[in-house]
C-alpha cells in the first residue's frame, strides 16, 4: 500500500478509504473460511472496520485520580 504513515513502529492506513478496503478483504476472507449468510457480510465488514480503528487509534488511557500514589501506601505499612 503506497498510502502508510509510519507512525511510531507500526504502519497506519492512512484514509478511511483504506480502512474500508481491509476491512471488506478481512470480511471476505472470513466469509470464505466461514459459514455466512451474504446478508450477514455487512455486519461482519462493520466488525472487523471497528476493529481496524480501535487499532489505528488506541483509546487514550483514563488519567489518574488524584490523590495518594500508590507508593504512598506501601511506605504507611513500613511503618
Amino acid at each position: 500500500m503506497s498510502g502508510l504513515r509510519i507512525s511510531g513502529p507500526m504502519a497506519v492506513p492512512a484514509n478511511e478509504g483504506e480502512l474500508r478496503f481491509l476491512a471488506a478483504k478481512i470480511a471476505t476472507s472470513y466469509a470464505r473460511a466461514n459459514p455466512l449468510a451474504p446478508a450477514e457480510l455487512p455486519a461482519v465488514i462493520r466488525l472487523a472496520y471497528s476493529g481496524l480503528l480501535t487499532c489505528a487509534n488506541p483509546p487514550t488511557p483514563a488519567p489518574e485520580k488524584p490523590g495518594r500514589s500508590k507508593g504512598a501506601k506501601m511506605d504507611r505499612r513500613r511503618r
